[in-house]
């Protein structure tokens, strides 16, 4: 480097050590008297030449400042040699630029409770170098700080933080740019940018920087980069471009919250710009949350995120396009977390997924997994030319209106995959068109509970490999009268239209029905309690039962069941149409499967109760098949009691009564399958 003599600075007549210097700027290696000298190629003052040392040792807070000091008189930045500086530092001149030569190291007093560099005015560029707070352990520290909102267009580049006790860089002024920083190991967020005290946070860029926290311990509860305005909104994050960062995360996390976020933008962050970021493993890739509206998470890759790839939560007009997500297999939080590629959480309007591609998203032993998940309320969605490989669920919805999935391939990954698409509790107004669905056991299922579900129109699409194309479970409530199925292909497909329930649908051949999807609990039912389940049997498919099915887990001495069939009576059971059991009952004296095979008893369109009641003395306990036997739920409650409750009556002795009477309430104890044929 060469040294020029700065005007002003120095007095006229040189003493000999000046002199020497000029002569030799190598030499300019530590404290240079009342001598200034600037490094041409950075316009910048050494620090060196106010008394800094850079030995690893000694404190140079109070020399770095008198560079400082002097560089802002004579309007230049300041400059770091090579050399290892201990201190505090604070950047207190506006518009000043901090330069680091390659091989500077900068750290905090072992005793320090402050941050390493704090920036208290607007204009400044810290550049180089890195910041190594591995001397301190205070959670309160920084590497990099800019406490208040008045610290605007601030430039922090090419910067390596690393082994902080607190936040990485934490700004909070208006167009704050952070860009191609390295950020390592630090205990809290890597980059946290928030508003402050007052006004908006605008335009800021968090750009191209590497953050490294894949050491940190499995349980920690923060997240990497983190965005947010005020809970109130009345100070918001705006225009905010978060692009070409690469976050690694710790593997499978245990933090029960989900909370080790690559990127989380969130509390009024509005029209953020998330793109061609690189996640790999945490709680989840990226979530947008809390009213950001507007915000676009684009073109990003996510890596064995154990939760969610995408969220989307409570924050309307979002778009997420061309993303690609890889769960790799990994489940967290439990068998219980619900894993998701892409999520809608609260309550989610006019939302845009669209050219996705999504696998590798696991199911836990208790927990549920889509590719796609409208998981909540919210009005208006476009699920469009996504890829799709699913464990369990390709796209499921619950209690979301007005939803548009069209020209998707979906792709189950193995025999338990559940449906291609999945719809529950939603009012409708759901376009389905042009989909390629292949490898589920249900193609699209549609299920109703306490809603009135209209205006869906099923078009143009192709299953492959799918047991049941289309299905629909009334569980409680009703289909309106424009529903429609046209031009789809597959086995087992049903185009038709219908303003009667259960369009579509067709039961399956040697499949079980019952009350729900899953297997239900065990109970022992009282003696002579009657309980009756609904059944609906679709228009123009009807069913034909071979069988009947009640799995005894605890037997008891002398017990039997007897299992019938109720037409139905203004929604409640009504003339017992045939008691399969008439002849010979369920033997629930011993444990195992008990079936019974019933002559192909044949049942048209409408709604019926399957009614069934234990004898004897005391009670067996009773549940599901053991079996791997198929199972597909289409019974369940329109009691409102929950899923599998039925109504009830008492005091059932012998044969089933003509007329089911009166129920005496709901209960859930005993569920008798039907054998479909």
């Amino acid at each position: 480097m060469s040294f020029v003599d700065v005007p002003g600075i120095k007095p006229a007549g040189l003493d000999a050590a000046t002199a020497a210097l000029l002569s030799n700027p190598a030499s300019a290696t530590a404290g240079a008297g009342n001598a200034t000298y600037v490094d041409q190629a950075s316009n910048a003052l050494n620090v060196k030449s106010k008394g800094a040392i850079g030995d690893g040792t000694t404190d140079d807070t109070a020399a770095v400042h008198a560079a400082r000091d002097a560089a802002a008189t004579f309007g230049v930045g300041v400059y770091f040699p090579p050399g290892t500086y201990v201190g505090n530092f604070t950047a207190n001149k506006p518009n000043q630029k901090w330069t680091f030569a390659p091989g500077v190291t900068v750290k905090p007093p072992a005793s320090s409770a402050t941050s390493t560099i704090i920036v208290t005015v607007a204009g400044v560029t810290i550049s180089g170098g890195t910041i190594d707070g591995a001397s301190t352990t205070n959670p309160s520290s920084a590497g990099i700080y800019a406490p208040t909102s008045a610290v605007t267009d601030l430039t922090i580049e090419n910067v390596t933080i690393k082994n902080i006790a607190g936040y990485g860089i934490e700004a909070h002024g208006s167009r704050t740019i952070i860009r191609n920083c390295q950020i390592i190991n630090t205990a809290a967020q890597a980059i946290n940018l928030a508003v402050g005290a007052s006004g908006d946070l605008v335009d800021c860029q968090i750009v191209g920087n590497l953050i490294d926290r894949s050491m940190v311990p499995a349980s920690t509860t923060t997240g990497n980069i983190h965005l947010a305005g005020t809970t109130d909104g009345s100070q918001k994050a705006l225009r905010t471009k978060i692009r070409g960062n690469t976050l690694l995360m710790p593997a499978n996390p245990t933090s029960t919250g989900g909370n080790m976020i690559g990127i989380e933008v969130h509390r009024h962050s509005r029209y953020s710009m998330i793109s061609g970021n690189t996640t790999v493993n945490g709680s989840m890739g990226i979530s947008v949350a809390a009213n950001a509206h507007h915000s676009a998470v684009t073109g990003n890759s996510i890596f064995g995120p154990t939760w969610y790839g995408i969220e989307i939560a409570d924050s309307n007009n979002c778009a997420v396009v061309g993303n690609t997500i890889d769960g790799n297999g990994v489940l967290g939080g439990g068998a219980t977390a619900s894993t998701y590629g892409i999520v809608a959480n609260g309550t989610v309007n006019r939302l845009t997924i669209t050219g996705n591609s999504v696998s590798g998203m696991v199911v836990g032993a208790t927990s549920s997994s889509s590719c796609i998940a409208l998981a909540n309320s919210g009005t208006g969605a476009t699920i469009t030319g996504n890829v799709l490989s699913a464990a369990a669920h390709g796209i499921s919805i619950s209690t979301f209106d007005d939803v548009t999935i069209s020209g998707n391939q979906i792709t189950g990954t193995g025999g338990t995959a559940g449906a291609g698409i999945y719809v529950n509790n939603s009012h409708g107004r759901l376009t389905v068109a042009g989909n390629q669905i292949s490898t589920f056991r249900g193609g699209l299922l549609l299920t109703v509970q306490n809603v009135t579900m209209d205006n869906i129109a099923v078009s143009g699409n192709t299953f492959q490999a799918v047991t049941n194309p289309s299905e629909i479970n009334v569980i409680a409530g009703s289909l309106g009268s424009n529903i429609r199925w046209s031009g789809n292909v597959g086995s087992g497909v049903a185009n038709t239209s219908s303003g009667v329930g259960d369009v579509g649908n067709r039961f399956i051949t040697n499949y079980y029905y019952g009350p729900q999807f899953g297997a239900l609990g065990t109970a022992a039912p009282p003696v002579g309690f009657l309980h009756a389940h609904p059944l609906i049997v679709s228009a123009g498919a009807g069913l034909t039962i071979q069988q009947i099915s009640v799995s005894v887990t605890a037997a008891a001495a002398g017990a039997t069941i007897r299992v019938g069939v109720y037409t139905d009576s203004n929604g409640l059971p009504g003339t017992l149409i045939e008691e399969f059991t008439a002849t010979t009952q369920l033997d629930a004296s011993a444990t195992g499967d008990k079936t019974l095979a019933v002559g192909g008893r044949v049942l048209g369109t409408g709604k019926y109760w399957v009614a069934a009641v234990v004898q004897g003395a005391t009670a067996p306990t009773v549940g599901i098949l053991s079996g791997a036997n198929p199972y597909v739920g289409r019974l369940a409650a329109s009691s409102g009691s929950g899923h599998a409750a039925a109504y009830t009556i008492t005091g059932v002795t012998g044969a089933l009564p003509a007329t089911f009477g009166t129920p005496a309430g709901t209960n859930y104890a005993i569920t008798a399958l039907l054998r479909a044929s």
